[in-house]
C-alpha cells in the first residue's frame, strides 16, 4: 500500500511536469541527462535488453523535438530517464547488479516522505532506518543517510533546502542533503519523535512524539527555544503555518490544538483546541492563507477555522 501511495505520488508530479511548457533549451537538456545517464548504465553493464524500452522513449523525444513539439518531447525524455536500470546509491562494492527495479524503494515500511522546495526530488524515511533522496527527474537514488539506529518515522526539508531533519527514536538529526554529513543531533525527547515540521524561515523547527512533548527548536543552537507543555496524549502530527506565526498539533486522542510559541501571556500560547476526531489520528496542514487548519483521522477529513 505504501508503494502505491509513492507510485501516486509521483504519476501526479509526472502529470505536472507534462503539463508545463518547456523551452528548447530544457527539452534538450533533459536529452543530455538521458544520454550521460544511459552511458553511466552502460558502466554499470546495463544490457542492451534492459536499455530497449528506454531507448524507444528516447527516440520518440528526438522525434518530437525535431518537430518543435516541446511538450511531447519532454515528457518523453521524462519517461526514457525512468526506465534506465539504475544501482542504489549505497550498493556494496562486492554487488554487481540488482535485479527487478531499486527505484522509490527501501527494505521496509516507509513513514514519512518530503519534496525538496524546488520539486525535483524526494525525500523518504523508513523503519529500515535509513532516510534515501530520490531524483524525480530519474527516479534514481542520490543519497543514503544511515545515521539513525532506529526506525526513521519523520522527515523534513528546510525551504532554501539546505538542511534535512530526520526523526529516528528519541533523536532528531539535523544534516546536509548534498553531501550526507551530520549536522546537529537534538535530544531532549524521551520517546519516539513522530512528527517535524520546519518554520517557513528556516530559524527553527517543531518536533511531537509519544512522550507527549511538543518542542520547538532553534535550527542554529539545536537547543529548545519553547516547550510547549505536556500535552494530553502522544503527538502524531504537527505543521507550521506559511506565516510563521503558529503551531498546529494533533494527538493520538484526536485533539487539535494551535499554538502561538512567540506568546508572552500563558493564556495567549494556546488560542485553539478541539476534539478534532475520536480515534486514529492521523495528520495535520494549515491553508495556504494561514487562515484554516486541515485534519485527518477515524476515517475523515476535516477543515477549521484558525482562531
Amino acid at each position: 500500500m505504501l508503494r502505491i501511495s509513492v507510485t501516486m505520488l509521483l504519476c501526479l508530479a509526472t502529470s505536472a511536469f507534462a503539463q508545463l511548457s518547456p523551452t528548447a533549451e530544457q527539452v534538450k537538456d533533459l536529452e543530455a541527462k538521458f544520454q550521460s545517464e544511459r552511458a553511466k548504465a552502460i558502466e554499470q553493464k546495463a544490457t542492451n535488453t534492459a536499455l530497449e524500452r528506454a531507448d524507444k522513449y528516447a527516440a520518440r523525444g528526438s522525434t518530437a523535438l525535431a518537430a518543435n513539439s516541446l511538450r511531447e518531447a519532454a515528457a518523453a525524455f521524462h519517461e526514457a530517464r525512468w526506465l534506465i536500470p539504475a544501482l542504489p546509491a549505497d550498493l556494496p562494492a562486492n554487488v554487481s547488479r540488482v535485479f527487478g527495479n531499486a527505484r522509490l524503494r527501501h527494505a521496509d515500511v516507509v513513514y514519512s516522505i518530503a519534496y525538496s522546495p524546488d520539486g525535483s526530488k524526494l525525500a523518504s524515511a523508513s523503519k529500515d532506518g535509513s532516510v534515501r533522496i530520490w531524483d524525480l527527474g530519474s527516479g534514481r537514488e542520490l543519497r543514503v543517510y544511515h545515521g539513525h539506529s532506529d526506525p526513521v518515522r519523520a522527515v523534513a526539508w528546510t525551504a532554501n533546502g539546505s538542511l534535512i531533519a530526520s526523526a529516528g527514536g528519541k533523536e532528531i538529526h539535523f544534516w546536509n542533503p548534498e553531501t550526507g554529513a551530520p549536522v546537529k543531533k537534538l535530544t531532549d525527547h524521551t520517546a519516539n519523535v513522530q512528527s517535524l515540521a520546519f518554520r517557513p524561515d528556516g530559524k527553527a523547527l517543531v518536533s511531537g512524539g509519544d512522550d507527549k512533548k511538543l518542542l520547538v527548536w532553534s535550527v542554529e543552537t539545536g537547543k529548545v527555544q519553547h516547550d510547549l507543555g505536556a500535552q494530553q496524549d502522544g503527538v502524531q502530527s504537527v505543521a507550521y503555518s506559511p506565516n510563521g506565526k503558529l503551531i498546529a498539533s494533533l494527538n493520538k486522542a484526536g485533539t487539535l490544538s494551535v499554538w502561538n510559541p512567540e506568546a508572552t501571556d500563558p493564556g495567549a500560547r494556546m488560542p485553539m483546541s478541539v476534539s478534532a476526531h475520536s480515534d486514529s489520528a492521523a495528520g495535520v496542514a494549515f491553508t495556504p492563507d494561514s487562515a484554516s487548519v486541515a485534519t485527518c483521522g477515524d476515517r475523515l477529513a476535516k477543515i477549521f477555522a484558525g482562531p
